[in-house]
């Protein structure tokens, strides 16, 4: 069996990426797709038929085809190959919607426009908008929140910016969740109740996911402290947007003194446990000259969804957003007492 799609270009150009979530291989004894588990490694196999060319340019079209698209894989190959394959092919074939979608991501990607002549634009203006993001691989943008680029007719529905944009690839169980049509149910049963009464129970809940919050760690929280936190969690409906202040503001609220903050993180810090002569490390977070530009990028990526209520369905952006703020941001080496970066995540993604 041969790897196909990003497991070729991985190999073949030695790029340094994570695993695949999902390694897709041609076997010449397959008749049809199948998907296995292989020792704890997903695997797909694809019949020989399958097969592209072999090239850099017909792995990435099969790649888009049937594993959706993998931004870490592409400017990694991007890095290395540079764009002059996409640039040949968008010349040969300006109409083909594939390479108009490798063409975008190439730009959006490596910040550089590819050149194109002066044929190129008149043949794609007579092409119908074609999504970025394939809808029945991946989670993207509503139509009507997604950005139309009229240079090459394509609809932009990723959620993010070049700077942050985490892709979450559709499952039978993410799909069923949403299915199930949890904000209306919410909605359709607050709304049997008297607006006074679920008031009442919402500011129960906001003092009761205080003190819970603080027990995961152990801590006894004095009043004024846990009045705090509940104080934030209801300042959640204020809108409020998002930026470096206010995310400083959130943490200094609820952690110990010693660990507030006055910016972003400046620091190498690591998730882990101590053990006496050595240490065991979980967790990296991202180096701290990235922090800044990956925070820009969840901001506008918040604000961006915010701003288009239904862009993205909440089974799908607040586990991204409750996930991407606390290991990123303003975490301070091994979890000191008293903090706890799930409490600290939370405020910003109920923001």
């Amino acid at each position: 069996m041969r790897p196909v799609g990003y497991g070729y270009l991985i190999d073949r150009h030695a790029l340094p990426a994570l695993p695949l979530p999902v390694a897709r291989l041609i076997s010449d004894a397959a008749s049809s797709r199948l998907q296995r588990d292989r020792g704890g490694e997903q695997i797909e196999e694809f019949p020989k038929v399958y097969e592209p060319d072999p090239t850099a340019l017909g792995h990435l079209r099969f790649a888009l085809r049937y594993e959706g698209i993998n931004l870490e894989v592409l400017r990694l190959l991007f890095e290395r190959t540079g764009g002059g394959e996409i640039e040949e092919a968008l010349r040969a074939r300006p109409s083909a919607p594939l390479i108009r979608r490798l063409a975008y991501l190439f730009e959006w990607l490596m910040g550089q426009e590819l050149p194109v002549t002066t044929d190129t634009p008149l043949a794609i203006r007579k092409r119908s908008y074609e999504p970025l993001l394939d809808a029945r691989l991946q989670f993207g943008l509503a139509p009507d929140a997604s950005l139309r680029i009229e240079k090459y007719r394509i609809i932009d529905n990723l959620p993010g910016t070049p700077a942050y944009c985490p892709l979450v690839r559709k499952t039978p169980y993410l799909e069923g969740m949403i299915n199930k049509g949890l904000q209306a149910y919410t909605a359709a049963t607050l709304a049997k109740y008297d607006p006074q009464l679920v008031k009442r129970a919402a500011m129960y809940l906001y003092l009761k996911e205080t003190h819970s919050s603080f027990e995961v760690e152990h801590v006894k929280p004095t009043a004024s402290r846990a009045q705090r936190f509940a104080d934030l969690l209801k300042e959640a409906e204020t809108g409020t947007p998002l930026s470096e202040d206010r995310f400083v503001q959130l943490q200094n609220a609820v952690v110990d003194p010693r660990w507030m903050e006055a910016s972003y993180r400046l620091e190498q810090n690591w998730v882990g446990t101590d053990h006496r002569y050595r240490k065991k490390v979980d967790f990296v977070p991202p180096r701290p000259e990235d922090v800044r530009p990956l925070m820009e990028g969840l901001v506008a990526m918040s604000e961006r969804i915010r701003n288009s209520p239904g862009a993205i369905d909440p089974v799908v952006i607040w586990p991204i957003a409750s996930l991407s703020y606390p290991r990123t941001a303003l975490d301070r080496g091994i979890y000191p007492k008293g903090y706890n970066p799930a409490r600290v995540g939370r405020d910003p993604c109920e923001h």
